[in-house]
């Protein structure tokens, strides 16, 4: 299972959708688990891939930096 080790994303970054490891929600969250489970039981799904949540969390190491500009928005924004 990957994380983030020193700021630094150890395991993978993404994880293909018919990958058996993208059943693990602790991996690639639980919209990815859940595409994942689609394409195991058949279901017609685009090949694709999820980014890892490690790899996610590394990449917004710092949310305020993300969130900031956003809560700055007025409500009416039309985001």
């Amino acid at each position: 299972m990957g994380g983030v080790v020193g700021g630094a994303v150890s395991g993978p970054w993404v994880v293909a959708l018919d990958d058996p490891a993208a059943a693990q929600v602790e991996l690639v969250g639980g919209k990815g688990a859940g595409l994942h489970r689609l394409v195991a039981l058949g279901t017609r799904v685009p090949a694709g891939f999820v980014v890892t949540t490690a790899a996610f969390a590394a990449a917004v190491a710092a949310p305020e930096e993300i969130e900031a500009p956003l809560r700055a928005l007025p409500e009416d924004a039309p985001v």
